[in-house]
């Protein structure tokens, strides 16, 4: 894949050592931490896509490529910059 389709901007964060915090009505909140930031391509599933990737994830709604980073791991999470 060349690097001209990692259009999207992404952050890769992690959860904070003791990340958990109330909220303003007592409710738990994690906290994040930004460890990198990089280019993806990001489409969203559609049709058969979106069904063969439901079966392996239920929140699966984006496929995301981007080059290998370390940072990501099963925890961590990306966000669109």
């Amino acid at each position: 894949m060349s690097v001209r389709n990692f259009r999207h901007r992404v952050q890769i964060q992690t959860q904070t050592a003791g990340s958990t915090s109330a909220g303003s009505r007592g409710q738990k909140q994690k906290t994040w931490e930004t460890v990198a930031i990089g280019q993806a391509s990001i489409k969203q599933l559609t049709g058969e896509e979106a069904v063969v990737a439901k079966q392996l994830d239920a929140r699966a709604t984006h496929d995301v490529e981007m080059y290998y980073n370390s940072k990501v791991t099963e925890t961590a999470r990306l966000m669109f910059c």
